[in-house]
C-alpha cells in the first residue's frame, strides 16, 4: 500500500525503492523483478467525482484519512477549523466526526475559487484541502451545525 505522509514523503515501503532499484541493476536478487519507474499519479483519482473514498481514520474533528484502492492520503476539511488536542472541545469534536465519518464511503470535492481556479491543493502539512461529504452530508457544515467547530478560511487562527 502506498501511504502519503503529512511532509510528502512516502512510508517505509517506498522509501526502499533505491535499495531495491540498485540490487535488481546489479542483479543480486532472483528472478525477474522490474522496479518501477515513477510514482504513481493520483490526481486524477482525487478529482474525480465519481471516485468513493472510505474513511478509514479520524485524526481530530476537521482532519481525516481515506483510502482508494492502495492509496491513503490524509484529509484536511474545508471551511472549518476544530479544537487542537488539549483544548476544551477536541474530544467532542474529534468524536462527532467519528460518528460522521469512520468506516463510511466519503466523497472528496476539490472547489474552485472565485475565478474558477481550482483552489490550493494541499496545506502546509501536505493534507489535501477538501470538502468531504458522506451521501448527502456535507461534513464541514455538520460539525458547524453541531457545535463542534468554527468557520475558518484560512490565515491566522
Amino acid at each position: 500500500m502506498i501511504t502519503f505522509c503529512r511532509r510528502g514523503g512516502y512510508t517505509a515501503p517506498m522509501r526502499c525503492l533505491p535499495i531495491l532499484a540498485a540490487l535488481i541493476l546489479l542483479g543480486c536478487c532472483p528472478g525477474q523483478v522490474a522496479a518501477p519507474t515513477k510514482l504513481p499519479d493520483v490526481t486524477q483519482e482525487l478529482v474525480a467525482p465519481a471516485a468513493q473514498w472510505r474513511c478509514v481514520h479520524v485524526v481530530d474533528g476537521d482532519t481525516i484519512d481515506v483510502e482508494l484502492g492502495e492509496v491513503r492520503v490524509r484529509v484536511r476539511l474545508l471551511g472549518i477549523d476544530t479544537p487542537e488536542r488539549g483544548q476544551p472541545g477536541y474530544k467532542e469534536a474529534t468524536e462527532n466526526m467519528r460518528h460522521l465519518a469512520q468506516d463510511r464511503e466519503v466523497r472528496l470535492e476539490r472547489p474552485t475559487g472565485a475565478n474558477g481556479k481550482p483552489e490550493r491543493d494541499t496545506d502546509k502539512y501536505w493534507r489535501l484541502l477538501r470538502r468531504v461529504y458522506v451521501g448527502d452530508v456535507d461534513l464541514s457544515q455538520a460539525q458547524l451545525d453541531g457545535g463542534f467547530a468554527r468557520p475558518y478560511f484560512g490565515g491566522k487562527r
